[in-house]
């Protein structure tokens, strides 16, 4: 015979989920705002407000004369996830953002509602094997 603790201890089920580590940001974008004071955001790499996080001094302008440009070639919603992606390499996995200059608003719709029809046309042909199996089951 168990105890009611072991009982109870039998009953919970217990997850365990990866913990990612927590990344501490030291320094913060340090833009000069209109206000007169500094930037606090602390991102990665991109400040979201003033651009890229650059080196400043403690009024804000610029230790380095060459601005770090961002190549063109490569679009900001794709640096940010990489960025992301280093920063926390739980696994690899495809993009589920879209770049929408790739498609034009109609081609997007169109995607959505071809896949919507191919959903339907899966639970048609789902329906009519249950409806077989019903006959079936029930012949006389």
């Amino acid at each position: 015979m168990l105890s009611k603790e072991t009982v109870g201890k039998l009953k919970m089920r217990t997850i365990s989920l990866p913990v990612p580590e927590h990344i501490s940001i030291e320094r913060s974008c340090n833009a000069p705002l209109k206000n007169g004071k500094l930037c606090p955001r602390k991102d990665l790499c991109i400040c979201p407000v003033h651009g890229v996080i650059v080196e400043r001094d403690s009024d804000g302008y610029p230790l380095n004369e060459t601005v770090i440009s961002v190549s063109d070639s490569i679009p900001e919603w794709q640096k940010l996830e990489d960025a992301v992606n280093r920063a926390h390499p739980i696994e690899k996995r495809k993009s589920q953002i879209e770049d929408i200059k790739k498609k034009t608003s109609k081609q997007r719709i169109d995607s959505k509602l071809s896949k919507q029809k191919q959903g339907q046309s899966s639970s048609e042909a789902f329906e009519a094997n249950l409806r077989l199996r019903e006959r079936q089951a029930f012949k006389w």
